[in-house]
């Protein structure tokens, strides 16, 4: 079911938030297998459908890349925390470009197949790309953990992403229409 196609995850805001007490002090209806343990009173809460949502990125894109502009040290921990397996790529903070941005054409030293017709970014925070690559990026709601709210069970990003990608992406010969079709949609809303 592989694609020709490659994916770029942020973590914070993306994938998941940083929390500093334990969510369970916070809430009764977490999952606690989302929560991941950093340092003291530090915690990465996974979104809702996290883990699954990376298992089919595993099988549908032909690389799976990370992208945060945390430090390396923190990135990696959360890597080895949330994914059930490794990434094609890891990019830090270390590696965004000389204004602190992220870009391609860093990703591309390490993917060489990983070009702009073919790669589609997941982001809550498209300055970070600015003004690199907005026609790759799909902005996704920033996952907050928001305590006693219902908003981290009825979180279905991932869910709908799925959805669309087997559905409009899955044999597209250039992402960038698709990304472009949604976001004319999002803007008419």
């Amino acid at each position: 079911m592989a694609t020709n196609k490659v994916i770029i995850l942020d973590i914070d805001g993306t994938l998941g938030c940083l929390v500093y007490d334990h969510p369970s002090k916070l809430t009764s209806n977490m999952e606690m297998d989302r929560v991941h343990y950093l340092q003291p009173s530090a915690y990465f809460v996974a979104r809702s459908f996290c883990e699954w949502f990376l298992e089919f990125c595993r099988y549908f894109f032909v690389k799976v890349v990370v992208f945060s502009a945390g430090g390396k040290e923190y990135v990696d921990n959360i890597v080895s925390s949330i994914f059930p397996f490794i990434p094609d790529a890891v990019f830090s903070h270390e590696n965004l470009d000389k204004n602190r941005l992220k870009s391609l054409d860093v990703v591309r030293e390490e993917i060489p197949f990983a070009f702009q017709h073919n790669t589609i970014i997941l982001e809550d925070n498209p300055e970070a790309w600015e003004p690199y690559n907005q026609e790759n990026i799909v902005k996704v709601p920033e996952c907050r953990f928001l305590g006693a709210s219902s908003y981290e069970r009825d979180d279905y990003t991932f869910a709908n992403l799925r959805k669309w990608l087997m559905t409009q992406v899955y044999s597209s010969v250039d992402v960038r229409r698709e990304i472009a079709a949604v976001k004319s949609l999002e803007k008419e809303q």
